[in-house]
């Protein structure tokens, strides 16, 4: 018998990248069901049950999972949607893998970059946060280039680079446009070797599980151009193990 059979797993958003959660939870041998307003999401073609709901609505998914007695709920890669797993669970007196401190610093650029102040993870600088009738305020001490980007958003969506004032208030304008709350932030624009870190978390234990450099194109001026090339381990990998990981940690 499969460690999941019999139990029913329900996984908020469609999107292809849930796909892969999807075939890990039905080779356990669970009965997956994928909840979005899409008819024919990516995850829902390979999914056992296609619920056609919007994944960000609390009362209908808690409805949903008491009338057809699902066992589990989660979501991936959706920044959205997690407070909207969390509450769900908690509704209905399930398990869930974060808690609201961690969602938030996850999604909220201010309380990401508070705590990583707290524990000296140095961040690019920010020059301010707020709606567009507060940037004349800076519009003299900027250092350009400049990154702007939705204060509480996800994707890269409205987020891009910017060399003068002109392109700021443009590029100000669009972020604030996938800003739920209207709001963006102006920060440096950081150049140099791009790498990325995974964690992996075992019982309160946290460790570096790899570490690899991404090179973009030369001419890259938003947050969307994916990697050329990624080479692991990281050029700086004694660096930031000397220098950086014990604060991450």
């Amino acid at each position: 018998m499969k460690e999941f059979e019999g139990k029913k797993i329900l996984i908020l958003g469609g999107i292809k990248l849930s796909c892969d959660i999807v075939e890990h939870a039905k080779a356990l041998g669970a009965y997956v069901a994928v909840a979005d307003y899409y008819e024919d999401s990516p995850a829902k073609q390979i999914a056992d049950e296609a619920v056609l709901i919007d994944a960000t609505d609390v009362d209908k998914l808690v409805e949903y999972c008491i009338e057809n007695d699902i066992d589990g709920i989660t979501t991936g890669f959706v920044d959205i949607l997690m407070p909207i797993c969390y509450e769900v669970c908690k509704r209905l007196g399930k398990p869930y893998y974060a808690t609201p401190k961690m969602i938030s610093m996850a999604t909220n650029k201010v309380d990401f970059k508070e705590t990583c102040n707290k524990y000296d993870v140095p961040v690019p600088n920010t020059y301010y946060i707020g709606n567009v009738e507060g940037l004349e305020q800076i519009k003299e001490n900027i250092e350009y280039p400049i990154f702007v980007k939705p204060l509480d958003a996800s994707g890269s969506r409205g987020a891009g680079v910017c060399n003068n004032y002109d392109e700021l208030l443009e590029q100000f304008k669009e972020a604030v446009e996938f800003s739920p709350t209207d709001n963006a932030i102006v920060e440096d624009y950081i150049t140099g070797r791009e790498f990325l870190l995974d964690y992996i978390a075992v019982n309160g234990e946290f460790r570096l599980l790899s570490i690899y450099d991404r090179y973009a194109c030369s001419d890259r001026n938003s947050a969307i151009n994916y990697a050329n090339i990624s080479v692991c381990p990281s050029a700086a990998t004694d660096y930031y193990y000397e220098e950086i990981n014990d604060k991450v940690i």
